[in-house]
């Protein structure tokens, strides 16, 4: 057999055959590496933000507390002041009891000097 003449490889042939295996591993690789810093990034992001939906949900609830207790301080001043009325309708309420007593009294003391039959009784209606 004839010498076989070395087949004369082009620079696509080249290219194909060394340099594009490589390019295509260094592509996939840096794909899949960007890949896995989005799924943590957005994993991270996730924590976040839910961390944050808690935090306005503790704020949220705070704020209804706040709302309950100053409604519950105006509750209570306008009790305050409803107790501050009764007491002082309840001081006027005494003194019309010490003056039923006095005239109860002035009327027994009445019924005494007139000297009148001890049978006599007040009776209360």
């Amino acid at each position: 057999m004839a010498p076989s003449k070395p087949v004369s490889v082009g620079p696509w042939v080249w290219f194909m055959d060394k340099v594009l295996p490589g390019l295509f591993i260094a592509l996939t690789v840096s794909a899949i590496s960007t890949s896995v810093a989005m799924w943590k990034t957005v994993t991270k992001l996730t924590s976040v933000l839910e961390n944050h939906d808690q935090q306005l949900n503790t704020l949220k609830q705070d704020i209804k507390i706040i709302r309950d207790q100053t409604a519950l301080r105006s509750e209570l001043l306008d009790l305050k002041q409803e107790i501050r009325i009764v007491r002082e309708q309840s001081v006027m309420r005494v003194e019309l009891l010490e003056s039923v007593k006095r005239v109860e009294q002035q009327l027994q003391i009445a019924i005494l000097q007139a000297k009148l039959n001890a049978k006599i009784s007040i009776m209360p209606k």
